[in-house]
């Protein structure tokens, strides 16, 4: 999956042109759909006549999205490798912080 990352940061880089708070704004209306496909699939849209898409495909819309406003954002200070990098190291710090989290809510405690 990293390699596939990589491959996204390095084609973003070289061909996107929108500046990133276009990107931010795309990113908004993929996370509407996102929440729209995940209502409907709840059975909260009946009243929409129209197919939607999977939220696992709405979800990689979001992620796409996101990686394209970093690599958006910092391709003139970092290399596309230094993004995937600081990205990967955040996730994992960010997953232990979750982690801990979880743990409260298993064991009934409160997280600090």
């Amino acid at each position: 999956m990293k390699d596939k990352i990589l491959e996204i940061v390095k084609t973003v880089r070289d061909r996107e042109t929108f500046p990133t708070w276009a990107l931010m704004m795309k990113l908004g209306e993929e996370v509407g759909e996102l929440n729209e496909s995940l209502l409907a699939e709840f059975g909260y849209l009946k009243h929409k006549d129209k197919e939607f898409e999977s939220p696992f495909g709405e979800a990689a819309d979001v992620i796409l999205v996101v990686l394209n406003v970093l690599t958006t954002q910092y391709k003139d200070e970092l290399t596309a490798e230094e993004i995937v990098a600081e990205l990967e190291k955040q996730i994992h710090k960010k997953f232990e912080k979750y982690l801990k989290r979880l743990e409260c809510d298993v064991n009934n405690t409160k997280y600090t």
